[in-house]
């Protein structure tokens, strides 16, 4: 035989040929003359034959016979017989067909397979797996794992070639997708220092090929689950908004988590002592103080107003203390008043100011109503000032600066009628 094994769709000459023996003509049977004629059927006379010429190449395994015979048939012919099996190599089919994958990028353990059935195929099959048309570097089994985490660069199309001597079948094209995770492309940014009062939007964006969903979170603890944005309002401030802000954005896929903000609320200034009116005589000091609270720093700035409302800087006086050191008339024309600021806003305090004493000049003279009466006079004695000014007049009796008898803003004073000489100033 001058092949013994063919695959299943064989069309080129296939000679079956015999050496030695004797006898009128060698004759050729399909199946075993021998042991089963009943079962062959004679096929054709010669040393050698060609299955193919004669129509008989076979689509199974085939065991053929030959043997020596007489031409005048009958029982006259050997006894021994040439057996040859013609292997065919049948065909085999992919009856299971890999399956798309759509997975999360990251996830590991994820495989492609084939399903094969030989049938009468007695050649072992093989196989190689491609992607993107190119084959795979030791990637020839039934199934090709991905054992490393999945990443962007796997996505693609895969195939699976199965093949033996005979045939090579390729399995559908099947296509690798990834789902990423949720990835923050826009971290939130904040204030350090916000207002009392202010307000302000923590902002963050993510992307993803699953829907992002987000959670914020306040000192490490979850804010409101009905929080749900991409933005964080926080508006009006107050000090209890004062801390750490993050943002955790997630999907079916993944995780990720966002800068901390660290946002402090600072108080806005305010008043706690107000400046006052006051009054000095001329060249003496005039004071004016102011207190306040607030977040530092606090600064001072004081002002002089005049009766146009027009306002003036006043250089130099930046503390909680203003001080006029010799007051003069000019200085009693204007108001004063301080603006205390901090980074949050500024407050004005209330106006205050500084008035004179008048000059004190001396009394012309004194005269009472009566300077001689008897100890039953009826009514009280009125004194008169005449000339001479000051905020107030001191009345004493037996000497100037003596006994203080009355202190009045008039010039005017009625006393009772003294029980003995008395003699006024």
């Amino acid at each position: 035989v001058s092949i013994d094994t063919i695959c299943h769709d064989f069309n080129d000459p296939l000679f079956l040929s015999v050496e030695g023996g004797s006898g009128d003509s060698l004759v050729w049977y399909i199946g075993n003359i021998c042991d089963d004629p009943s079962n062959a059927t004679r096929l054709d006379t010669g040393m050698i034959i060609d299955l193919n010429s004669s129509g008989h190449i076979p689509t199974e395994t085939t065991t053929y016979s030959a043997r020596w015979e007489t031409f005048c048939g009958g029982t006259d012919f050997s006894s021994d017989c040439l057996l040859i099996d013609v292997v065919v190599n049948g065909e085999f089919s992919i009856t299971d067909q890999p399956s798309n994958i759509l997975e999360c990028e990251g996830t590991d353990s994820v495989f492609f397979s084939v399903g094969v059935d030989l049938a009468s195929s007695i050649t072992p099959v093989k196989y190689q797996w491609y992607f993107k048309n190119i084959p795979l570097s030791e990637k020839t089994s039934d199934s090709l794992w991905f054992y490393d985490p999945l990443a962007l660069a796997d996505t693609g199309y895969y195939k699976c070639k199965v093949y033996n001597t005979c045939d090579t079948i390729f399995s559908d094209s099947v296509y690798l997708a990834l789902n990423t995770g949720a990835n923050i492309i826009l971290e939130p940014v904040g204030p350090s220092i916000l207002c009392e009062g202010g307000g302000d939007t923590l902002i963050v964006q993510a992307e993803g090929s699953l829907t992002v969903n987000y959670s914020w979170y306040f000192n490490d603890l979850l804010f409101d689950e009905a929080v749900t944005d991409s933005f964080f309002i926080i508006n009006p401030a107050t000090f209890d908004h004062s801390g750490d802000y993050y943002c955790i954005a997630y999907n079916g896929c993944g995780v990720d988590t966002s800068n901390v903000v660290s946002i402090m609320v600072d108080s806005l200034p305010y008043l706690i002592e107000q400046p006052h009116d006051t009054i000095v005589c001329l060249n003496e000091a005039a004071e004016f103080l102011v207190s306040a609270e607030g977040s530092v720093p606090l600064s001072y700035q004081w002002f002089k107003i005049d009766n146009t409302n027009s306002s003036t800087e006043l250089t130099g006086e930046t503390s909680t203390l203003f001080k006029i050191l010799n007051v003069q008339v000019t200085d009693t024309a204007f108001d004063y008043y301080c603006v205390i600021s901090n980074p949050c806003s500024d407050i004005n305090s209330d106006t205050a100011s500084v008035a004179m004493y008048p000059p004190v000049m001396a009394i012309d003279s004194m005269i009472s109503d009566t300077n001689n009466l008897c100890i039953s006079y009826p009514t009280d004695i009125i004194l008169t000032v005449i000339g001479g000014s000051g905020d107030s007049i001191k009345w004493f009796t037996n000497e100037c600066n003596g006994d203080l008898l009355a202190t009045t803003k008039d010039t005017i004073l009625s006393i009772p009628v003294p029980s003995i000489n008395t003699t006024y100033y």
